[in-house]
């Protein structure tokens, strides 16, 4: 009987250990992006983050989010199948489109933002021809957006420089999520926060996605994430907490919408 017994308990710690084994795990990468990426009490956080773990929780995925330079982040990315990605369609390039897949998370609203007295004087884009634009050097869709607008492009290492050189009227603009600059510019010495106007001038919208490099494994888990955001449990998570998140921030973000189309895009 005690043989019994036994084998028996073995059996039950095999299960237990095999049981355990079915999760997934793999390594999330991200940049600061603050709010919608970064690190707060040493802690990942922001809303993207959020909204990835109530995905891999509906996955069964284990992961852990490592903050990187963006550079970093995209490269390991890169050469590493294992890496999921975390990051805005803002960085993305002819190059990029060949190694990664990319997965709609999130759409943005892009917004032109500086001193209210010169966003309030612009009737169209054209009207940019001459002015400075400042951008965060990883930022190639502000980079392009100055070339096509006849605009002086002045790059600097940082959002937060970003910010800071349009507070100190060094330049007469920069791209923005709304979020992201309602966060920064709050920040700012003295709160400047009534000065600048982050809705009134569009320009664009673009994504949050996730990133994963070219594989035919990576295929597969492209379609699983997609399957978990759109599942009922998922999506009734996203609404509960945005419903909160909404109070903090004038948000510009939006995500209903992508579930009428596919949220994986490959390009050749």
């Amino acid at each position: 009987m005690k043989i019994v017994f036994l084998m028996v308990g073995l059996s039950v710690v095999i299960s237990s250990t095999c049981l355990a084994a079915k999760n997934e795990s793999r390594p999330v990468l991200a940049y600061d992006y603050k709010p919608l990426m970064s690190i707060e009490a040493k802690k990942p956080s922001g809303i993207f983050v959020d909204f990835f773990n109530i995905i891999a929780k509906e996955m069964d995925l284990d992961i852990e989010v490592n903050f990187l330079p963006a550079a970093r982040a995209i490269y390991q990315t890169s050469i590493e199948e294992q890496n999921i990605l975390l990051s805005t369609r803002l960085i993305q390039t002819e190059e990029l489109k060949k190694k990664f897949i990319f997965i709609k998370i999130l759409e943005f609203r892009g917004t032109l933002n500086g001193y209210k007295e010169r966003v309030s004087k612009l009737k169209s884009l054209k009207d940019l021809k001459g002015m400075t634009l400042v951008y965060f050097r990883g930022n190639t869709f502000s980079k392009r957006f100055a070339e096509l607008y006849e605009m002086k492009a002045l790059p600097v290492n940082s959002v937060d420089q970003e910010i800071k050189m349009v507070s100190k009227k060094r330049a007469n603009f920069n791209l923005c999520v709304v979020d992201n600059c309602y966060i920064r510019v709050k920040s700012l010495p003295g709160n400047r926060l009534k000065d600048f106007d982050f809705e009134t001038f569009e320009v664009a919208k673009s994504y949050l996605e996730v990133m994963l490099k070219k594989t035919p494994k990576n295929r597969e888990l492209a379609k699983k994430i997609e399957a978990a955001y759109r599942s009922p449990n998922v999506q009734k998570q996203f609404d509960e907490y945005f419903k909160e998140y909404s109070k903090t921030y004038p948000t510009g973000l939006s995500w209903k919408h992508l579930l009428d189309g596919p949220l994986i895009e490959e390009f050749n």
